[in-house]
């Protein structure tokens, strides 16, 4: 039923949506029950045969991509970061970029870390007294 109320929306050219085959499938049905939108979720066969047929869910598909935030995180001055900062304000930003936003981030940080750790090696050194 789920598929030939696909098939009446492709030939009515009517956005084959999962609201719509519902809908159609009430009006198709002689008993006028239908089938329930997550029954296209659930049922894999006739899913697939809505993602092959829908023009929204392509749309959708594509618009889910994240957008990519150019950062370059190498010129990153990590100094300004205040210890007493909202940190789930911070984790909320973390996960809104990409994988490879995080690795270069990240990458930046442990480089920032690493040359703080040697500048402070370095004053250690050169303020401890000769003798």
């Amino acid at each position: 039923m789920g598929m030939r109320s696909i098939d009446h929306l492709l030939s009515e050219s009517v956005d084959v949506t999962f609201s719509n085959i519902a809908r159609k499938s009430k009006a198709i049905d002689p008993e006028g029950r239908g089938i329930h939108q997550n029954t296209i979720r659930t049922n894999t066969e006739l899913y697939e045969y809505y993602k092959k047929n829908s023009k929204t869910y392509k749309k959708a598909k594509n618009t889910r991509r994240k957008k990519e935030i150019t950062e370059d995180f190498s010129k990153t001055n990590f100094s300004h970061i205040k210890l007493d900062r909202d940190l789930q304000t911070v984790r909320i930003r973390y996960k809104q970029m990409t994988k490879a936003q995080l690795i270069d981030r990240l990458i930046s940080a442990e480089q920032y870390i690493a040359n703080s750790n040697n500048v402070w090696l370095i004053k250690q050194f050169e303020s401890f007294p000769i003798t």
